[in-house]
């Protein structure tokens, strides 16, 4: 599978004619930083934009199969929190959602009221709570290579053990662009066996990695266990 059209289509982002061809690392760089802004440019679209249908919702509720009742939630990357934030709570989930783009925040303040909502980056998890499960959809992957190798070891003394963990990843090691209003946002993927190395060696267990097709929402899965 060629990794830029799998990794867009998987996103339902279609490129956009306008916009600019990325040609060379130079370009891609860009991209990456400039990503934060997009989103925060481009939040009033996207969550216009945003399907509410929660075709997602098989995978969220494997998730939430191995959730204490009334665990503590933290989606990375969580946007406006439509649709899958407010899906937790509506389960009777607690939720902390965390976003780079305050605009993003702002939007899921005034949705979901009951949700905590915080500004911050995943790069830099500065949080003080441990949580009973972690979901990141279509966020971890705006990380570039080198950042999502950090991540993990970061990120597992957040979570209790037994806490699930829940990404949409790449098929394959490599670096793409999508579009969010018609700006380029970026994208990047390890590959599988790098993912399961990774969470490995960060104390997680039970790593699957599923392909993309109807029974994952047409992502690439990525789900482990904290140990």
């Amino acid at each position: 599978m060629n990794f830029r059209t799998g990794l867009i289509l998987r996103r339902r982002i279609l490129p956009d004619p306008a916009a600019p061809v990325v040609t060379s690392r130079d370009d891609l760089d860009t991209v990456r930083a400039e990503t934060k802004a997009v989103y925060n440019r481009q939040a009033a679209a996207w969550n216009a934009q945003r399907p509410l249908s929660l075709h997602e919702r098989p995978c969220l509720e494997e998730f939430a199969a191995k959730l204490p009742r009334g665990g503590h939630v933290l989606d990375l990357g969580c946007g406006s929190g439509a649709p899958i934030g407010g899906w937790f709570l509506e389960q009777g989930y607690r939720l902390t959602g965390l976003d780079y783009a305050p605009a993003m925040i702002e939007l899921a303040k005034s949705q979901y009221k009951e949700g905590e909502w915080l500004v911050g980056d995943m790069r830099d998890l500065n949080l003080c709570g441990r949580y009973d499960g972690v979901i990141s959809w279509d966020g971890f992957f705006h990380l570039s290579r080198e950042e999502q190798r950090a991540f993990f070891a970061t990120l597992a003394p957040l979570m209790v053990p037994g806490a699930p963990l829940l990404l949409t990843v790449g098929p394959e090691d490599g670096e793409v662009t999508g579009t969010v209003a018609s700006e380029q946002v970026y994208h990047a993927s390890l590959s599988p066996d790098e993912y399961r190395a990774r969470l490995d060696a960060a104390g997680f267990s039970d790593v699957r990695i599923t392909p993309h097709g109807e029974e994952t929402a047409g992502r690439t899965l990525l789900t482990a266990v904290r140990t």
